[in-house]
């Protein structure tokens, strides 16, 4: 299933068609303020508590079990009725807060349940003579630990969508109808390959995942986070509100993963300083839809990179849509070519045409070839 992007015709759309780049975005990136955030929430869950206690420490010196009664139930009772249904914003919040605005009362809670005997390894005999206060201050450290690892990835984001002729797309993301749509093909999995560098033989499969729109809170549930990973706080990052429906969006992700245990002794979240761009392969780009207002002078630029490209990556064809805006307002398709990118000089002893080689799709295969990329058009508009 082909999947479309909306570009303004700038130097970013100019990059993205040159050097296949696709660039994720981060939070304070996107045009909706809530996209990409959530609210981090304690569930009252005993059961889950209890399974989180029981989960092994990335580092073994980080395990204090040997001081800790973990088995107890009203110790998990009382992490339970402490933490349950509080709170905190994925971007502005902090879990390092919210777990020192109850550091006392955690403090209480593990010098109540620590263990009269030692049970450590020899190495860790010289835990057992700390004072109780050092101990449930350790105690503190080692459950921070284990709930960062809840929010341990940072997601960012690139946004396509499943609608290519969306007047309202145009006009906001496509620099009122002078820009262009990208037709980027994927896999039967609905994936694609992509490559932190450009010349990188190898990739990883990012999948295009649908965007919900429901007028609902995000809500990412802590513990399961901690236990099960970030899929509950990827699947409320593919929730929007109601009323940006229309575009009909599908997002690749990207996660950032740090290292929870340090994190939690830093109190820090760290963020990469590598830049967000992946690059795609060349024959990835299908097409391009171009806006009813983009100028010829543009087009031209645009077919011309693509080919340059295509040369360097078996002269596969691609096709370049021209639009109308009807009196309705509706963007459709009017005319198509195909760019056959020979290989052929066009005559013994001449270069290669320099422009390639366009044919021209007539009406009936248009509608084909429209079907054939899932692009829906109404045929009975009127320019």
């Amino acid at each position: 299933m082909p999947f479309f992007k909306y570009y303004r015709p700038n130097v970013y759309f100019e990059k993205a068609i040159r050097y296949n780049e696709l660039y994720f975005s981060a939070n304070h990136e996107l045009n909706d303020p809530h996209d990409l955030k959530a609210s981090f929430y304690f569930e009252d869950s005993e059961e889950l508590w209890a399974t989180l206690l029981l989960l092994a420490p990335e580092y073994p010196t980080l395990d204090i079990k040997f001081l800790l009664d973990v088995d107890n139930r009203e110790l998990v009772s009382k992490l339970n009725q402490l933490f349950k249904n509080s709170d905190f914003d994925s971007v502005t919040g902090s879990l390092y807060r919210e777990i020192d605005n109850q550091g006392q009362s955690l403090l209480e809670i593990f010098s109540d349940h620590l263990k009269s005997d030692f049970t450590g390894a020899e190495n860790q005999k010289f835990m057992s003579a700390m004072p109780t206060a050092k101990k449930a201050e350790a105690c503190k450290g080692w459950l921070t630990a284990l709930l960062a690892r809840a929010v341990d990835h940072v997601f960012y984001s690139v946004s396509f969508s499943d609608s290519p002729l969306n007047p309202m797309m145009w006009a906001h993301y496509a620099d009122g109808f002078k820009g262009c749509v990208v037709i980027y093909n994927s896999s039967q999995s609905d994936s694609i390959l992509l490559r932190h560098n450009l010349l990188d033989r190898d990739g990883m499969n990012f999948n295009f995942l649908k965007v919900n729109y429901i007028d609902d809170a995000k809500r990412v549930p802590i513990l399961q986070c901690a236990i099960q990973g970030k899929a509950k706080a990827q699947e409320a990052f593919l929730q929007k509100n109601a009323f940006w429906n229309y575009e009909s969006e599908h997002r690749l992700f990207s996660a950032e993963r740090s290292n929870a245990a340090v994190e939690s002794l830093a109190k820090v979240k760290k963020t990469s300083r590598r830049d967000r761009i992946l690059h795609h392969h060349t024959n990835d780009i299908i097409g391009v839809i171009f806006g009813p207002r983009c100028n010829e002078h543009y087009k031209k630029k645009v077919d011309l990179t693509l080919l340059d490209n295509r040369r360097r990556s078996g002269n596969k064809p691609f096709y370049l849509f021209d639009t109308q805006l009807t009196r309705e307002g509706r963007v459709v398709i009017d005319t198509a070519k195909k760019q056959c990118c020979p290989t052929f000089p066009s005559l013994p002893g001449l270069p290669v045409p320099g422009e390639g080689m366009h044919q021209i799709i007539d009406a009936k295969n248009l509608r084909i070839l429209l079907a054939e990329l899932g692009i829906a058009q109404d045929h009975d508009s009127h320019l």
